[in-house]
C-alpha cells in the first residue's frame, strides 16, 4: 500500500502541470489578486507586494525593484496604514546599511528610517543618534524629526479637507 501511495503521488506531480494546477500557478493567482486589491487602493496588499518587489520571487518571475517596493509602501502609508511605516523604517534602515557597507553617503537613507520610526510609534522627538546600524549625526536625527513632523501636517491637511469623490 505505502509504494501504491508514492506511485500516486509521483503520478499527480507529474500530471499536475498537464491538468494547470501547481503552486506556482496558485501563487501566481493569489499575486495577481492582490495586486488588483493593491491598484484598488487596498494598503494591506500593497504591503504584500511590496515585500515581494523588496525581495523579489522566481516563481513570480518578479524582480527585486527597490524603487517599486517604495513605491508601494508608501502608498499604504500615505493612506496612514501603520505597518507600511514600520516596513519603511526597516526599508530605509536596509539601504543605509547598504550605502555604509560600499562607504556612500547614507544619512538621507537614516533620515527617512527615523522620519518612518517616529511615525510608527507615535512619537515626536527620536531617543538617541543610535540607530539600527550605528550611529547617525544630530543633524540627520533632526532631519528625520523634521520629516517626520511633516508627513503628519500633511496628512492632519488631508483629513480636514473635503473629500473629492
Amino acid at each position: 500500500m505505502k509504494l501504491l501511495n508514492q506511485v500516486f503521488a509521483v503520478a499527480l506531480f507529474a500530471l499536475a502541470p498537464l491538468v494547470g494546477f501547481s503552486a506556482d500557478n496558485e501563487a501566481t493567482k493569489v499575486f495577481k489578486e492582490n495586486l488588483k486589491k493593491a491598484q484598488a487602493g487596498d494598503p494591506e496588499a500593497q504591503c504584500e507586494i511590496a515585500q515581494i518587489y523588496v525581495d523579489g520571487n522566481a516563481s513570480l518571475e518578479v524582480k527585486a525593484d527597490r524603487k517599486v517596493a517604495k513605491s508601494w509602501y508608501q502608498k499604504a502609508a500615505n493612506q496612514g496604514h501603520e505597518p507600511a511605516y514600520l516596513s519603511l523604517s526597516k526599508f530605509h534602515a536596509m539601504g543605509a546599511n547598504f550605502y555604509q557597507a560600499y562607504g556612500l553617503n547614507q544619512s538621507d537613507e537614516i533620515a527617512e528610517s527615523v522620519k518612518w520610526d517616529l511615525l510608527y510609534r507615535d512619537k515626536e522627538i527620536y531617543p538617541s543618534l543610535n540607530w539600527m546600524y550605528g550611529k547617525m549625526s544630530e543633524s540627520t536625527k533632526a532631519e528625520g524629526e523634521r520629516r517626520a513632523k511633516a508627513f503628519r501636517a500633511e496628512q492632519a491637511k488631508k483629513t480636514q479637507s473635503p473629500s473629492r469623490k
